[in-house]
């Protein structure tokens, strides 16, 4: 079971994930939940303080078809449910319920999506090197009270989309480690908002606020070295300290345009780490593209923190 929490700015996420054994041949059952929760506090819209909110379950079963003691494959079907509503908060006044146009939402800004994701993953794994790669094909359907816009116009529930993802370990000696990730999404149609591809953000192309841009395809791409600096043997602890460069370009399916589609940044992030049960990671990065939209916020003041802990 883990459970990891990440803040930046005004926005805070914390997923937890269980899987347990079903079968001697490896079959398990995954169940994951998380709660999402932001805010945007810059002008204009400091004015009417735009927040959202969003529950995402999952339950979902893998399996692993070819295992050696280098390779292993293995396939995924998982049923997911997201629900996100949408308020603004005028000063003086209580929350409102509100449906921003052409996100999908219904008009009091609720939006309920049901996806069913069929994932493909080989992992190659050799001395002082690993590589993954992971494949998604995720399909939006009508199923279990998806919602529906009245207006022709917004995007709908329904749709068919391709993730990946990649991840590569390499040691390169005894005290250097490279990580390379990558990561992109394609669908075939324009999105609702929950369903959006974000670039900006922890984990993402830090130094911007995030979800700095939006849209229905993209693609990032991050390089790490890491090293360790400090060392506590007593407490099987160690500190790391990470320098990076991120990048992301994103677009949309229709003829919509962006007002911006790129963002890169460098920075170094310091990771506090016990044994396999918990690591904290503290980053600042400096943005190397410039944005329409400058707020104030820790987030977009280069900061990003996050935990991870695993619970058994």
């Amino acid at each position: 079971m883990q459970l990891r929490y990440q803040h930046a700015g005004r926005s805070n996420v914390i997923e937890v994930d269980y899987a347990f054994p079903m079968s001697p041949r490896n079959t398990q059952v995954e169940f994951g939940y998380s709660y999402a929760a932001s805010e945007i506090v810059e002008e204009p819209f400091g004015l009417i303080a735009p927040q959202s909110e969003a529950h995402t379950w999952q339950l979902g079963i893998r399996h692993p078809i070819h295992e050696t003691t280098r390779d292993r494959v293995t396939l995924g079907l998982q049923l997911e449910q997201r629900s996100g509503q949408s308020y603004i908060e005028p000063a003086g006044l209580s929350r409102i319920a509100f449906g921003f146009p052409g996100t999908g939402a219904t008009e009091n800004g609720f939006t309920r999506i049901t996806a069913l994701q069929f994932s493909q993953e080989w992992q190659h794994q050799v001395p002082n090197q690993l590589l993954s790669l992971e494949s998604r094909f995720r399909l939006g359907t009508s199923w279990l009270g998806a919602t529906s816009s009245s207006n022709p116009d917004e995007p709908e529930a329904e749709f068919l989309m391709w993730q990946g993802q990649a991840l590569w370990l390499q040691q390169l000696n005894p005290h250097w480690l490279l990580v390379t990730r990558a990561a992109g999404q394609i669908a075939d149609r324009p999105l609702v908002a929950s369903e959006l591809f974000g670039l900006g953000g922890v984990g993402n192309v830090r130094g911007y606020r995030k979800d700095q841009i939006l849209a229905d395809n993209g693609i990032i791409a991050s390089v790490e070295l890491r090293t360790p600096v400090l060392d506590w043997p007593e407490q099987n602890a160690i500190g790391i300290i990470s320098p990076f460069l991120d990048y992301g370009y994103a677009w949309n399916d229709d003829s919509q345009s962006l007002r911006q589609q790129t963002l890169a940044s460098v920075g170094a992030g310091f990771i506090f780490q016990i044994e396999d049960n918990f690591t904290a990671r503290l980053d600042y990065a400096l943005p190397l593209v410039d944005t329409f939209d400058i707020g104030n916020t820790w987030q977009e003041s280069g900061f990003s923190f996050g935990i991870n802990i695993k619970l058994f």
